[in-house]
């Protein structure tokens, strides 16, 4: 992900630019097999890279600027085999850089006769990808969620359906052209498809997002 600015020359910069303007460019990514982590890389300086996070289901942590929270949610991820997608939202009021991933995949699966059943890698995950938050879970939606009623984060959306892993990118919409995302859409490894609808003019952060929508349902 990367913002330029324009320098006094002419050219644009991801780093500092005129009148005290600063770009980004940063980095986001899983491991794939390798693990059940997700990463950001702040790569303004490519020289000296930094980074920006780490969100670790194994420790149930996001650490970031040298500090890290604790989020139980996190325990329910797979692998990290889900390609980051990022987009603006309006969260709390604001325009919000976020970050969607999938909740991963359970090993399970390689067995050819699997049916699963403990719900881990289910739904989807929303983390905060910039700012002085990047990385805390802002929002999730799963069998495993509990729907909020509260604005305590993270946000939950609850779904029965949400029950089986989630490995692919999350498709995002911005449906009115106003560079805000509007809908999700996923499969899962059950054979289900699903549409998530997001309101950025919802009045508190309880009603973001809608109950998911199954689209179709290929399970067995």
């Amino acid at each position: 992900y990367s913002e330029y600015v324009p320098k006094a020359d002419g050219s644009l910069t991801v780093g500092a630019g005129l009148g005290g303007a600063t770009g980004q460019q940063l980095a986001y990514g899983g491991l794939r097999m390798g693990g059940r982590s997700y990463y950001a890389l702040d790569l303004q300086n490519v020289s000296s890279p930094t980074m920006k996070f780490h969100i670790d289901p194994d420790n149930t942590k996001v650490w970031y600027n040298g500090n890290s929270t604790t989020y139980n949610e996190l325990s329910f991820m797979g692998q990290s085999w889900s390609k980051p997608s990022l987009g603006y939202v309006n969260w709390g009021g604001k325009r919000k850089l976020v970050m969607f991933v999938g909740g991963g995949y359970d090993t399970g699966y390689e067995s050819d006769s699997y049916d699963q059943t403990n719900k881990k890698g289910a739904g989807v995950y929303m983390f905060s990808a910039e700012g002085t938050d990047a990385g805390t879970l802002l929002w999730w939606s799963s069998a495993n969620a509990s729907t909020s009623t509260n604005t305590t984060l993270p946000i939950g959306t609850n779904n029965t359906d949400l029950k089986y892993s989630v490995v692919s990118e999350i498709r995002t919409v911005d449906r009115n052209g106003d560079d805000l995302i509007d809908h999700l859409y996923f499969g899962d490894l059950g054979g289900q498809l699903f549409r998530i609808d997001l309101d950025n003019k919802a009045a508190a952060l309880t009603g973001f997002a809608k109950t998911p929508v199954r689209l179709l349902n290929l399970h067995e």
